[in-house]
C-alpha cells in the first residue's frame, strides 16, 4: 500500500508538472477545491485545505496574482472574502486531470490481468 501510495503522489507530482503552470500542489488542491465546490469564504477553504487562514489568504494572494482565482467582498459579510476559480484556474485543472488519467491509464494497462 505504501508503494502504491508512492507512485499516486508521483503521478500527481509529474502531471502538475507537466501542465506548465508555476503551480504548487497545495495551490492545485485549491484551485480542485473552489472548482469542484464552487465559490467560498476564504477561511472555508482554509479549513478544506487543512490550513490556518493566514496561510489560505496568501495561497489565495498568489492563486489571484496569476489570474487563477477571483476574490470579492461576501454580499452577505464585508468582512468575509470570497474566492472563485477563473477559467484559466479550470483550464489548470482540466489539464492536469487530463495528463493524471493518461499516466494512470499507461500504469494500469501494464497491470497483469
Amino acid at each position: 500500500m505504501l508503494a502504491a501510495s508512492r507512485v499516486l503522489i508521483a503521478v500527481a507530482v509529474r502531471s502538475l508538472a507537466a501542465a506548465g503552470e508555476d503551480v504548487t500542489l497545495v495551490q492545485y488542491r485549491a484551485l480542485v477545491a473552489l472548482g469542484y465546490n464552487g465559490p467560498q469564504r476564504i477561511i472555508d477553504l482554509a479549513g478544506e485545505l487543512a490550513v490556518n487562514s493566514s496561510t489560505a489568504t496568501r495561497l489565495v494572494a498568489r492563486l489571484s496574482r496569476k489570474d487563477l482565482v477571483r476574490r470579492s467582498s461576501s454580499a452577505s459579510d464585508r468582512r468575509a472574502t470570497v474566492v472563485e476559480i477563473t477559467a484559466e484556474g479550470r483550464q489548470v485543472v482540466e489539464a492536469v486531470m487530463a495528463r493524471r488519467r493518461a499516466e494512470m491509464s499507461r500504469i494500469v494497462s501494464r497491470v497483469p490481468a
